[in-house]
């Protein structure tokens, strides 16, 4: 999970651990994807770090709200291979001194480092060394807690820990012009810690202790073969040796709600085709194999099916089905239910993957130079999805996007999900001193779980709009220099949530849901308009660029909806907001 803070056994989080200065080309498949792609349902965002300068040093430094970072790269001997190096953090520390308003008065801390070291060799290929490292941490304290702090919760003292690291060695070789095969070793290390005070009366101290750690090394290997312009033939595989250690305990309970202390073996294989049947058309066929040692249901064969038409020299359509599988997270699998006698059972380890049908129709027209118009239209059908084994509304897939959706234990696989939709855009390229982006989209998301009622599930977005534009100008009597302005405007109808038992909430204390009208409600509609002044100066003789911009976010100061949740204190519900009117800054030196 490339995030600081992130969702224990999820993949996202508040602030990337991966560098924007640092990243390579990079895509994102949002269905049907490639057969060497495994072990997911949802969509694919496949990143690469970047090759450094080859030719000379380079050094980068800037600072900004979110953070202050430095950048170098160069070769090590010129054109004999290179650096990429880049550290970051936080500085939320100061701005908190300095009392600019974050919105909370945690105030989180972060640290990464990014690096990527490339070595040619005349006969062994290309070597590269890579690596991408995190830690962070927050503490939610009880102390001056009030309403508008959207994070902390009265009466609670939370401490957050988060240690993250990938490092990879990497060899392409070319035997000849027509085959190739790139080796990567690896390994990851993932380790996230949660402690939790809840402050009584007593002024009791330690109520919660959490950790999920894991460490994966393994191999990949992928070998291209191109037998003619018209065949080009892929196969791979995939070896990793998970190593868990990982709880969750309550600890005025004495009990443990997650356990696990082992090994688990990983691995996967695919072979894809493609066959150019003329230079208009072309069909991918593939497949995709694999096995997780947890248990003796996950596995799976899934094929996959791709074609491409170029209609016209501005037109093209594709089309793309795959079946898909995504092992339960480990933090799901290793979830205890404690016994009347205090022994413990664990149903859930014996979950299947969520399993998805996915179906894409994608249609690009270039209509100019700097123009091009894309539609695409999809369904997914996902099944197998982690549900009670009694009549109730909870389902796997939302998990932590509901409030009232925890991880339980004594689940099976047996929910469904239905998701469709249909999204255009209109993009003006850069030229000529402007770009833009127009964008909008249509869709609708749908699930059942053990109470076999078909309801809105937290992803039930339904429309959706964006609009990014922006104009450069170019000043200075060379035309050295330039002066730019852009905004992005961003809508959409508000997320499904569900109501609140007021009463049965103020008799525990806390929160409870309504559980049979899960996502029944929606929050209001999302608005928000961003907007940047900034400008690039080049020096007329040295290698050296100045690079500043002021961005306002949110600039109507639209308060947004983030959630509703029950207040003790002020014995009511209360609709938690977003953040209003944020300044933003950067300044970037190049040299």
């Amino acid at each position: 999970n490339p995030n600081h803070f992130p969702i224990l056994g999820h993949t996202g989080g508040i602030f990337p651990l991966l560098n924007s200065n640092a990243l390579g080309n990079s895509d994102f498949a949002n269905g049907a994807m490639a057969a060497h792609y495994g072990n997911v349902y949802s969509g694919v965002m496949d990143m690469n770090l970047r090759k450094g300068n080859n030719h000379r040093h380079e050094f980068m430094g800037q600072v900004g709200i979110f953070g202050a970072e430095f950048m170098a790269e160069g070769p090590f001997k010129k054109d004999k291979g290179s650096y990429l190096v880049v550290a970051r953090g936080g500085i939320f520390s100061l701005l908190q001194a300095l009392n600019v308003d974050i919105g909370t008065n945690a105030v989180p801390q972060y640290y990464d480092l990014n690096f990527k070291l490339d070595f040619p060799t005349k006969g062994g290929g290309s070597w590269s060394v890579f690596g991408v490292g995190g830690y962070a941490r927050v503490d939610l304290l009880n102390d001056n807690v009030d309403t508008s702090d959207i994070f902390t919760v009265r009466n609670n003292n939370a401490y957050f820990r988060n240690y993250s690291a990938l490092m990879g060695i990497r060899n392409l070789h070319y035997f000849n012009e027509t085959t190739s095969l790139k080796t990567t070793f690896s390994g990851v290390l993932q380790h996230y810690l949660q402690d939790r005070d809840t402050i009584m009366g007593d002024r009791s101290a330690l109520n919660y202790q959490g950790r999920l750690k894991y460490d994966r090394y393994g191999v990949q290997s992928v070998l291209n073969k191109k037998f003619s312009n018209k065949l080009l033939t892929r196969v791979g595989l995939q070896s990793f040796m998970y190593i868990y250690d990982t709880y969750r305990l309550r600890v005025r309970e004495d009990r443990f709600t997650v356990y696990a202390v082992e090994n688990q073996f990983m691995g996967s294989l695919f072979g894809e085709m493609q066959y150019r049947f003329s230079e208009k058309l072309d069909v991918t066929l593939g497949v995709h194999a694999y096995y997780w040692s947890i248990n003796d249901r996950n596995w799976a064969v899934e094929p996959r099916f791709a074609i491409n038409w170029n209609l016209h020299p501005r037109h093209h359509l594709s089309f793309g089905y795959g079946w898909h599988s995504k092992a339960q997270s480990a933090d799901l699998l290793y979830t205890l239910d404690q016994q009347p006698d205090g022994t413990y059972t664990n149903v859930n380890r014996a979950l299947g993957p969520t399993r998805s049908h996915h179906l894409v129709l994608t249609y690009d027209w270039s209509i100019s130079k700097f123009l091009a118009f894309k539609f695409n239209a999809y369904t997914n059908y996902n099944y197998d999805i982690a549900i009670d084994q009694v009549p109730s509304s909870f389902a796997m897939m939302n998990y932590e996007a509901g409030a009232s959706q925890r991880i339980q234990a004594n689940l099976v696989n047996g929910g469904q999900q239905l998701n469709y939709g249909a999204e255009a855009s209109l993009e003006r390229f850069f030229g000529q001193g402007f770009y833009g982006l127009l964008s909008a989209s249509y869709q609708r998301s749908f699930y059942r779980a053990s109470d076999e009622i078909i309801r809105s599930s937290a992803y039930d977005i339904r429309f959706i709009g964006s609009l990014l534009a922006g104009k450069e100008f170019k000043i200075g009597r060379q035309k050295r220099n330039a002066i730019y302005g852009d905004l992005r405007f961003n809508s959409r109808e508000g997320a499904p949530t569900t109501p609140i038992d007021l009463e049965a909430s103020r008799t525990r204390g806390g929160t409870v849901f309504v559980e049979d009208q899960a996502f029944s409600e929606r929050l209001g509609w999302y608005n928000r308009l961003d907007v940047r002044i900034g400008m690039r100066f080049n020096h007329p003789t040295r290698r050296i660029s100045h690079h500043i911009y002021i961005e306002v976010l949110n600039v109507t100061q639209a308060r947004n909806d983030l959630t509703v949740l029950y207040y003790p204190r002020l014995n009511r519900t209360v609709k938690a907001k977003q953040f209003g009117l944020f300044p933003n800054f950067l300044y970037q030196v190049r040299f």
